[in-house]
């Protein structure tokens, strides 16, 4: 879509070979949003790219699905959910993306919602291990 690569600076290393992650942690900590357009195979699935996102406090746009609406429902606040792409493009054009430096603040409750020990306390649970 035109107005995606308008508002987008992607870089891409097209060479085959593998990207150093020093590099890769350097443009990650340099991104102001990312925007994900996920289809209904990612409906229950967190992706690396969205791990990364909240690693790196990086903002979401989204489009609904289930992961996102779940995730809403638990107090997460790091992504806007969009009900369509025009929604979406709607809003690029139109913000001043205060919304989304606003977001950068709810990371720490993504980070301690994914962390190992959050998943180990849900797992016991689940299994009555506690």
């Amino acid at each position: 879509d035109p107005v995606f690569r308008t508002y987008s600076n992607v870089i891409g290393d097209f060479s085959g070979e593998f990207v150093q992650s020093s590099n890769v942690e350097e443009t990650l900590n340099k991104i102001d949003c990312s925007i994900f357009i996920y289809d209904s195979s990612y409906d229950l699935v967190a992706s690396g790219a969205l791990l990364d996102a909240i690693k790196y406090c990086i903002p979401v746009l989204c489009l609904r699905n289930q992961l996102f609406d779940f995730l809403y429902d638990r107090g997460l606040r790091f992504f806007k959910i969009f009900d369509s792409e025009d929604d979406l493009i709607s809003y690029l054009k139109c913000t001043d993306f205060n919304e989304i430096i606003e977001m950068k603040a709810t990371f720490r409750d993504a980070q301690n919602f994914f962390s190992i020990e959050s998943s180990v306390k849900k797992l016991r649970e689940s299994q009555n291990l506690t």
